[in-house]
């Protein structure tokens, strides 16, 4: 952000709801630069709603929630800072620098100007591309991490030439950039099954080239699991079981949910174990207190990662009412959330802080 335009009157977070003995704190939200959003239908009598991909993997109105948060929306070119608004820690809600590249500008700009702490710092979250997690995490043991590159080609030979340049060989994944779920991604296998991307709008916009790596485990299922870091706890979100490489929860196997509730139920005593070490090296490097990771656990330990980022989808309960196998998880991952909010001192970039000379950031003992 480049302007700063003082207002009379600027808006105080609690001011709607006077008797929250919280404390305030703003939330970072925003437009997609694209301003597209999905509409939902709530029912006959009932507005249309609408949801913004790319968004934090948790809900601002978490039960619980130790802050009285006010949003501050982002993501229209020329806005300016309000010169007057008050100092408080931030909580960042934008979590895609595909669909936020302007709002998270903006934000950066914010905090960096208001010299607060942040959950979830604006600047870490631009870093955390899919290429870019590619670069922050190559190195560390344990991990692998597929070679992948972003391109923004015109022609199949410029993807082609892409792909080489990067030392990527057949399968490969193709993905739009901006996009999640595998709403666009497809796999190909060779050089004369190109045809697989044409349902893709791929020509003039950005694309991730990935390296397929095949994990079909002996029993011929594929198996990935999605963990949850929150500070410096790592928690088991679930394990899908699938028979097609591209797993999500639309394709798992029947009956896969008795060897997920076993997973679930031994997760702290056997697989942390084999993994903490490595996540939390993956946490430090991408320096984001709150943000999921989808990987499979090979046979010799190594961790093979497909994405890491804040925004994945990690508190619906897919077995609606009633007790299932991930309520253990979610509440944990709930209390761990909660733990993270409040300590302030614990937010990766609060270190910065207190060694910048300018001033003490808001919101510490």
């Amino acid at each position: 952000m480049t302007a700063v335009t003082p207002i009379t009157h600027p808006p105080s977070p609690g001011s709607a709801n006077p008797g929250d003995l919280r404390p305030p704190a703003w939330l970072l939200m925003g437009m997609p630069d694209d301003r597209r959003a999905r509409l939902e239908f709530r029912g006959w009598n009932e507005p249309l709603g609408f949801k913004l991909q790319g968004m934090a993997g948790f809900p601002p109105q978490l039960l619980g929630m130790p802050w009285a948060a006010q949003p501050v929306c982002l993501g229209q070119p020329g806005m300016a800072i309000n010169a007057e608004l008050k100092r408080l820690p931030c909580i960042n809600m934008l979590a895609d620098a595909d669909i936020y590249p302007l709002a998270l500008e903006q934000a950066a700009g914010f905090v960096e100007e208001m010299k607060v702490p942040c959950f979830n710092h604006p600047r870490a979250v631009q870093r955390i591309t899919r290429d870019g997690v590619y670069r922050r995490l190559r190195d560390i043991p344990g991990l692998h991490v597929p070679v992948t590159v972003r391109v923004r080609a015109q022609t199949l030979d410029a993807l082609r030439a892409a792909m080489a340049g990067a030392g990527i060989s057949y399968p490969v994944l193709v993905r739009m950039a901006g996009d999640h779920s595998g709403v666009s991604t497809v796999k190909v296998d060779d050089d004369g099954a190109w045809d697989a991307i044409h349902p893709l709008p791929w020509g003039g916009r950005d694309v991730y080239l990935t390296q397929y790596v095949d994990y079909q485990d002996v029993d011929g299922c594929f198996r990935k699991m999605r963990l949850v870091v929150a500070g410096d706890r790592v928690i088991g979100r679930h394990l899908m079981i699938s028979g097609t490489w591209m797993v999500h929860a639309r394709n798992r196997l029947p009956g896969s949910h008795v060897e997920e509730g076993a997973w679930l139920a031994s997760f702290n005593s056997l697989t942390l174990a084999r993994i903490e070490a490595t996540v939390l090296e993956m946490a430090r490097r991408l320096e984001l207190d709150f943000f999921g990771i989808d990987a499979s656990l090979r046979p010799d330990g190594t961790v093979l990662l497909f994405e890491a980022n804040p925004c994945m989808s990690v508190f619906h309960n897919p077995g609606g009412t009633g007790p299932t196998i991930w309520d253990g998880c979610i509440q944990d991952m709930t209390q761990a959330l909660i733990d993270s909010l409040q300590d302030v001192a614990s937010w990766r970039n609060v270190r910065a802080l207190l060694a910048s000379a300018d001033a003490r950031p808001v919101g510490l003992p």
